[in-house]
């Protein structure tokens, strides 16, 4: 499923646990899959992935949470049952550097890096025997720009798009927020599964003028923490051959969802607090407080 890449199984075990919001879609899948990497360059990795798998819808086997006890599961929304034959292959492009910092390694800040990442995905009846027939690319990139004084720049761009009639387990989410709690590069004031399609675009960009706000304000208990100013667009759509394939309603906001806001960052060092209004596709909460942190 979407975005569970970004959470170990651990923190989506204690999101259930605690609060009943899980952010991960389930199905059951019977099969085997293979797959090959190498590094022909310097910051450049291959992947070649096939998979084999027959994939069936999974409804929920428990209603247990410690602290939301009466409060309901999002519902696990059926998937396209069929025997899902696809070939991979995925191009990343990364110059990022980690710092050891005990039991966590942090991305390095001071320096610029570049992540970007490109893969297609093709289930083909004809050629592998699959159920389903599309073709699936996606594009991500996340960019880091030291600017002036202690000020960085970074931009987050995600481009999905979808050929042929795509199953539901194999649509685009929007990246949000569980439980208030956000990841770097995500949308602050976006739920949990709350637009999806089989095409997207998205971009995430964020300012950091360090603590140079706060000094001129003569502030002396802010001295360590930066100070940010953010903003995100997105959009969600579904062509008509895969909407007619999904078992229940897939919601896109075919309007340019448009959210700002600004940011404290390297509270107790490695913690972060957001601030974030959604100025178009209004809900009934607009507003958003949420937490992030560079050991999530």
């Amino acid at each position: 499923s979407e975005g569970d890449e970004f959470l170990s199984s651990g923190q989506i075990t204690w999101l259930s646990l605690l609060d009943k919001n899980d952010p991960v879609n389930y199905y059951l899948v019977n099969g085997w899959s293979l797959f090959a990497r190498a590094q022909p360059f310097s910051n450049f990795l291959l992947e070649m992935l096939f998979r084999a798998e027959n994939q069936k819808s999974q409804s929920g086997n428990t209603d247990f949470s410690i602290l939301r006890p009466s409060a309901e599961f999002r519902n696990n929304p059926p998937v396209i049952d069929g025997q899902m034959q696809s070939a991979t292959f995925s191009l990343a492009y990364d110059t990022r550097k980690f710092t050891d910092i005990g039991l966590f390694e942090a991305l390095d800040k001071s320096l610029n890096n570049l992540l970007l990442t490109f893969s297609v995905e093709h289930s083909d009846r004809a050629s592998f025997h699959s159920d389903f027939q599309f073709t699936r690319y996606s594009l991500l990139s996340s960019l880091h720009l030291l600017t002036l004084s202690s000020g960085a720049l970074d931009c987050y761009i995600r481009l999905g798009y979808t050929s042929g009639t795509v199953p539901h387990q194999r649509l685009f989410d929007l990246y949000g927020t569980t439980s208030g709690i956000s990841h770097e590069g995500f949308l602050k004031t976006v739920g949990v599964k709350e637009f999806a399609g089989d095409r997207i675009a998205s971009l995430v960009v964020e300012h950091s003028f360090g603590s140079l706000p706060f000094r001129a304000l003569g502030l002396p208990l802010m001295q360590n923490v930066d100070f940010l100013l953010t903003a995100g667009m997105a959009w969600t759509g579904i062509s008509s051959e895969s909407g007619m394939l999904q078992t229940e309603r897939v919601h896109t906001n075919r309007n340019v969802l448009v959210e700002a806001g600004f940011g404290i960052s390297r509270l107790l060092t490695f913690f972060r607090l957001d601030f974030s209004w959604r100025l178009t596709e209004r809900k009934e909460r607009n507003f958003e407080i949420t937490l992030g942190s560079s050991l999530l």
